[in-house]
């Protein structure tokens, strides 16, 4: 058997095990949810883009998609302002879902199996652009949908990429960046956190 074959198979996470640690960096990273007790910047971008990049099947963006959500709205229910809530929040869910099938083209594209050390160097440059067409899609959104600002303009929407946009990325890019360690690090030990569900 191949050292490739033996990593292969050597998952030592189930499809449930993987979706269950991604929802729960969710719910503990989630903004409001946990924000009083646990002190995490927010994860989900990095969620729905590991969920892809592993290779989760469909049901698990849905599933992911639908956490979100009810995070969200049980935190209003909670007391939380809902300033974040309009017409715009639907946006979110093309935003995720670009997030997920990046990654997902990611995983297929630059497999963990192949040993390429440019691997990490090229998913982490692509998280960070497809961060940004997300962060557009959502904050653009936002800005001339919401109904919270007057007259919203194209400098205005520049004026906060410029000071949001950073923090936006940084914010997720540490967990993908742990993420990648711990799989090469997992990955000298002949183990692989992926397993029977990849395709």
């Amino acid at each position: 058997m191949s050292c490739s074959n033996r990593l292969i198979n050597a998952s030592i996470f189930s499809t449930h095990g993987v979706l269950l640690t991604l929802a729960l960096l969710m719910i503990l990273s989630r903004p409001y949810a946990l924000s009083g007790v646990v002190h995490l910047t927010d994860a989900s971008n990095a969620i729905f883009f590991l969920a892809g990049l592993m290779l989760l099947p469909g049901s698990a963006l849905l599933m992911l998609l639908g956490l979100a959500v009810g995070l969200d709205f049980l935190s209003i229910a909670l007391g939380t302002d809902a300033f974040c809530i309009s017409p715009a929040y639907g946006f979110l869910l093309p935003a995720y879902s670009l997030l997920w099938f990046s990654g997902r083209w990611l995983g297929r594209s630059v497999p963990a199996e192949s040993l390429s050390l440019w691997r990490p160097l090229v998913i982490l440059t692509g998280f960070a652009l497809v961060q940004v067409a997300a962060f557009f899609i959502t904050s653009g959104a936002f800005w001339y949908l919401s109904g919270r600002f007057v007259d919203p303009d194209l400098q205005g929407l520049l004026a906060r990429t410029e000071l949001y946009l950073p923090g936006y990325m940084m914010g997720s890019i540490w967990y993908l960046a742990i993420y990648l360690v711990v799989e090469q690090l997992l990955r000298t030990f002949g183990f692989s956190l992926r397993g029977s569900w990849h395709g």
